[in-house]
Formats: C-alpha cells, sequence, structure tokens
C-alpha cells in the first residue's frame, strides 16, 4: 500500500489554507488566534480523497517568517509539496524560503498552484505564469506543472487534484519494514480518553499491541488506540498522518520534538556528525563554534556547530561537521535537517551522518574521509570504521549495528570476513575490537608488568584485580578481563590464583635485596616474640628504597607472617607460639593475661597473635576465654 503526505508551501496570504479548504471541505485553521488574525500560524492537518492514490494526508504550514519553526515542524514530515504562489503578487520572500527549505530536506517531488485566478484576466495570468516560471528558475519547482485555481470559486481545484493524483501514483516508499517511528506535533488532552499525539509517521507500522517508547526519554508507554484522518483504525502505516491515544502518561509528559518509536530501535545522543549545504545567500556563513538553531523531525535544538579542518564555511560550500547539542536527541542516520542562525534567518541544510556520534577535535586528522565513509561507503567498510571509533567503549557490536542502523544480515557476514582478514578480534562471544586497539591494550599489559617485574624481581607478579583496572578502568574490568584472558592463549602472560606476570618471567633477587633481606630477617629473629610495630619496623629501615619489595616479597614467601595490621612476625616465632597454643589449650581455657605473661611480650602483640590463631581456626573466642577447635597435627 503506498501512503504520501502533501504539504503545502509559500508566502502568507498567498491563500494556502483557502486552497486547501477547497480541495477537501477542511479548514485547516483552528486556533481562535488564526480565524481573528485571518492568517496560519500552526501547522493545520487535512486529507483527500483521490480516485487512483486514495485518501491522502495534507499538512498546512504557516507562511508568515515570524512562524518559520511552525512551517519547518510541518515541512519535515512531507513527501510533496504543493507550491502556493498568488498570481496578483508572483514569488516573494517567504516563497523562496520555503523552496529552500524542501530544498534543503530533499523534497524533490511537487506542483505549483497559481491561486487568486478570479482576480485577474487570461492574459495577465498567462504574463504572469511567464515571470513565476523564471523566478523559479534553478529550483526543483522549474520543470513542475503550474496550474491557476480560484478557491474562492473552486476555478481550476479538480485539475489540481487530478495533477496531483497523477503524480503521486507514480511514487513509490519504502519504509514500512522498518521500525516504527513518529515525531510528535501536537499534544493534547480529550476529557473520556486523555492524553492524544499527532504526528507523520515516518516509517514502519504502528498498533496498539507495538512496544512503544517515548524518546529521548525512554519511557514505556501504552497505546490506547489509534486514529488515521478521524477514524479509529486497528493499525497506521507509514507516511499517514496519526493521532495515538495514550494511556499511562499525562499531556505535560510530551513535547512537540519528542518521538514516539518501537522499544530501543533509537539511541538518543547529544552529538551528531552531518553533512552540511549552505545555502547560496549572502547571510549564508557559518564560523566554527558557532552556535546555531537545529531543526529536524518535528523539533527545535540548540547547537554548536565544529567544522572539521576549517574555521569558516561560507555560501553555496558544503562539507562534514559536527554538532553538538544542549539537550539529547531522538534520530536516525540519513535524517535531514534544517539550521537557521541566531537572526532566525535559514542558512543551511543537510543530512545527518552518524546519529550516535563520539566527540571529535576540529582539528582532528581524517574526520572528514571518516564521515565520507559513513555517508557513502560500503556496509563492511563503515563496520570496520565503527568497530575502531567505538573499541575505547567495549560496545558489543550488535549495539553497534543497531545504533548506527547497518543491515544486520549483511553486518555478520561483513564481521566474519574483518576477523578473517585479522582487522578486528573478538575478545568475547558479543565484543568485537579492532586488531589495532587490541594490539595497544596487548603492549600496554606487556609494559605494565614489564615495569612491576623490574621494580619487584621477588614478587610473583602484579594483583589481577589491579592490572584490570589500570588496563581499562574500572568501568571495564570485564573487558580487561577479556583481553587478559586471550593474551594468555598467546602466551604473553600467566595467571596464578590472583597473580598475573608476564609468562617467562621469574622472581629472583638483585645483590642489594639479598643482603636486606638478610638484615630483615636477623631483625626478626633477634626481636623473637617482642616485634615492634610496623610503623618503628618501617622507621628503621626507611634508608632503604627497596624495603617494601623485599619486606612484601618475604610476606609472600612466609618467611614472615602478618599478624594484624601493626604487627608481623618470623615464621619460626609464629609456629613455636602455636606449638604452645596446643599446650596450653588441651589442659586448660585460654585467658589473654596468662597468655601475655606465658610469652613474655606485651599485651598488644599476644592480642594479635591469639586473633591470627582465631583467624586461622586453631582458637575460638568466648568472652574473656578461648578454647582449642582444632587439634595439633
Amino acid at each position: 500500500m503506498r501512503n504520501i503526505i502533501i504539504g503545502t508551501a509559500g508566502h502568507v496570504d498567498h491563500g494556502k489554507t483557502a486552497l486547501i479548504k477547497s480541495m477537501t471541505g477542511i479548514d485547516c485553521d483552528r486556533l481562535k488566534e488564526e480565524k481573528k488574525r485571518g492568517i496560519t500560524i500552526d501547522i493545520g492537518f487535512s486529507y483527500v480523497d483521490l480516485k487512483k492514490s486514495g485518501t491522502i494526508s495534507i499538512i498546512d504550514v504557516p507562511g508568515h517568517e515570524k512562524f518559520i519553526r511552525n512551517m519547518l515542524c510541518g515541512a519535515s514530515g512531507i513527501d510533496y509539496a504543493i507550491l502556493v504562489i498568488a498570481l496578483d503578487e508572483g514569488v516573494m520572500p517567504q516563497t523562496r524560503e520555503h523552496i529552500d527549505i524542501l530544498t534543503l530536506l530533499d523534497i524533490k517531488e511537487g506542483i505549483v498552484a497559481l491561486t487568486k485566478k478570479d482576480l485577474l484576466d487570461d492574459e495577465l495570468i498567462n504574463m504572469q505564469k511567464e515571470i513565476i516560471k523564471e523566478d523559479l528558475k534553478n529550483t526543483f519547482f522549474y520543470d513542475k506543472k503550474m496550474i491557476a485555481v480560484s478557491s474562492y470559486t473552486n476555478d481550476g481545484i479538480e485539475e489540481l487534484k487530478n495533477e496531483i493524483d497523477n503524480d503521486l501514483v507514480k511514487l513509490n516508499n519504502n519504509d514500512i519494514n522498518k521500525a516504527f517511528r513518529m515525531p510528535i506535533d501536537r499534544i493534547f488532552s480529550m476529557k473520556g480518553f486523555g492524553t492524544i499525539v499527532t504526528g507523520t509517521l515516518l516509517e514502519g507500522k504502528v498498533d496498539i499491541e507495538k512496544k512503544a517508547m517515548l524518546y529521548p526519554e525512554k519511557r514505556n508507554i501504552k497505546i490506547r488506540g489509534i486514529q488515521v484522518h478521524n477514524n479509529n483504525v486497528s493499525e497506521a502505516i507509514c507516511h499517514e498522518r496519526v493521532a495515538l491515544n495514550i494511556s499511562n502518561l499525562d499531556k505535560e509528559d510530551f513535547k512537540r520534538g519528542d518521538v514516539i518509536a518501537l522499544e530501543d530501535s533509537i539511541y538518543p545522543s547529544m552529538i551528531i556528525d552531518i553533512y552540511i549545504e549552505l545555502l547560496d545567500t549572502d547571510y549564508a556563513h557559518i564560523k566554527n563554534n558557532q552556535k546555531i538553531n537545529l531543526y529536524i523531525g518535528s523539533g527545535e535544538y540548540k547547537a554548536k556547530i565544529v567544522i572539521f579542518g576549517k574555521d569558516e564555511l561560507k555560501k553555496g560550500e558544503n562539507t562534514y561537521a559536527q554538532l553538538r547539542l544542549v539537550e539529547e536527541i531522538a534520530l536516525k542516520k540519513f535524517d535531514h535537517f534544517i539550521i537557521r542562525n541566531i537572526e532566525n534567518k535559514t542558512i543551511a541544510g543537510g543530512r545527518v551522518i552518524d546519529p550516535f556520534a563520539i566527540k571529535k577535535r576540529h582539528n582532528k586528522n581524517n574526520a572528514k574521509e571518516d564521515l565520507q565513509i559513513k555517508d557513502k561507503g560500503s556496509n563492511i567498510d563503515i563496520l570496520y570504521l565503527l568497530i575502531k571509533e567505538f573499541s575505547n567503549m567495549y560496545l558489543d557490536y550488535q549495539t553497534i549495528i543497531n545504533r548506527e542502523f547497518l543491515d544486520k544480515s549483511k553486518s555478520k557476514n561483513d564481521l566474519n570476513i574483518l576477523i578473517d582478514q585479522k582487522k578486528v578480534i573478538m575478545i568475547s562471544d558479543k565484543k568485537a575490537l579492532s586488531t589495532e586497539f587490541f594490539e595497544l591494550k596487548r603492549k600496554n599489559l606487556i609494559k605494565l608488568l614489564s615495569n612491576f617485574h623490574n621494580d619487584n624481581s621477588m614478587l610473583q607478579g602484579m594483583n589481577l584485580e589491579e592490572v584490570k583496572t589500570k588496563l581499562c578502568t574500572e568501568n571495564y574490568k570485564k573487558e580487561a578481563e577479556d583481553i587478559i584472558n586471550i593474551c594468555k592463549q598467546k602466551k604473553n602472560v600467566k595467571v596464578n590464583e590472583n597473580i598475573i606476570s608476564l609468562y617467562d618471567f621469574k622472581p629472583y633477587r638483585k645483590e642489594s635485596d639479598e643482603v636486606l633481606h638478610q638484615k630483615i630477617e636477623q631483625y626478626f629473629l633477634d626481636a623473637n616474640v617482642n616485634v615492634p610495630s610496623f610503623v618503628e619496623l618501617t622507621d628503621t629501615f626507611k634508608e632503604y628504597k627497596n624495603f617494601k619489595e623485599v619486606f612484601t616479597s618475604m610476606i609472600l614467601s612466609k618467611t614472615i607472617i602478618r599478624l594484624d595490621e601493626r604487627y608481623f612476625m618470623h615464621s619460626k616465632y609464629v609456629n613455636i607460639e602455636m606449638d604452645k597454643i596446643f599446650e596450653i589449650g588441651e589442659n586448660k581455657d585460654i585467658l589473654l593475661s596468662e597468655y601475655r605473661d606465658s610469652i613474655s611480650s606485651s599485651r598488644k602483640v599476644a592480642l594479635a597473635l591469639l586473633e591470627y590463631f582465631d583467624r586461622k581456626g586453631i582458637t575460638r573466642k568466648d568472652g574473656d576465654k578461648r578454647y582449642l577447635i582444632k587439634k595439633k597435627q
């Protein structure tokens, strides 16, 4: 089934709304202010029954320059334009601006309706036709049919409708199989129904069973009912004007520019890469980092533009660039947009190249070349570029494909080709990294461990959790683990319990380490159970830069036993005290005071020893006493 959205365009007071009323019998001016002032302020909606094309939706837009933002809201969803020009005035400023907007939105089909035919005789009408045709030179309307009509007498209306009908049957839209998407242009409440939102269904089909979501907020919504052309329907299809009755959200939860689409089918973003074309007018110029007004879908947004490799764009120029918005936006690749400057003049338009872009510097090398690949490259080239871009975010490849709206079946085959070409490596079932990025991480891991081994030659290796964090940050420890596992397979590293080292590394002592090792050991042997606190210990050996490394190695080798945070003891005396505990505990309960006296040490050291035995499962504390729970082996 074919559906087309028709939209009007033209200068204020050239009779757009009156023309639509003559064609359809529907007055699109619904607001009191519009009735009072006699001009269209906001977009209006109607429909017309055509012999060949069926019932076709029509969007009527305001022509006054003050309401151009409303015109842009309506124009973004149309497929076919009726350019309305009054015969008594001809082409006017808003006529030209509307044509510019339609051109920038890539609308290529339409017809010219010359209104107010009843005010001129045939000779003047023919003269005006020639003048208007010349004024339309270099626009897509130049070779379109021109039909003179009178909305007052209805003269020419049927001819206009027939010509439109003949044009529409030649058009074809191929968006029905996509996920449904509808930018919202009107929100209101109806007694007994609740919240109603309307818009042009750009893609897909929607019914009340569809899992719908409000974007960019990503809130689930429940569709209670659907209307097309004021009729209740079971489903609406793309390129229809649609009203949705929402049951679970209030009118205040919506705003113009929001999008209703299939659940998880859009990824909101505040950064988008674009292709931009400036109009060939004197005021059309943009400087790097300039603030602009962006019109896309049915919304208006504030943004800053980053021009790659240039400080300024002048009239008639085009390039690839980046827009950084002040709020999230919901859109898709190749959506068309309009840019107006802060003086509210239309200066440019273009299309979205990457709707979920990463921030790029103004002078980034290859930025324009990369965007040209995303714009016009093959699926495999785009996929590879995206995997390279998102490798440091560790997105799974399916998310990349979905976010960038790549062909899913092609992308699966293309991914296998990239893996065979060794351009991409899978670190898990779902995560693909560029080989270039993986090699960078592999080298970083080797360097990290190599530096650690040089500084800590007696230690088996680094703490595995610490390495994960240093390799890929705290947020990506699972990905770091995946990278480490591949490096294990490549025999770059080895992991023993929670210690990681280079594959061929074996601990060794330097001569200076050996000397200090002997000094520390003798220090603890001399101390017996009257061990110093750790603060006293470090102060004693503060002149030795390698103290921490050597002492840590002695703990790991269990030459020195850590009793608690403050006290350490030589393993020889810990074992002696362990035997003593077994002897005492066989005959009676163990009291701290009695145990302290038996070892001739301080109360703090005695307590540290007893708590160490508790942790080892040899004793258990019960009030002020301890008793054996393990027999000597």
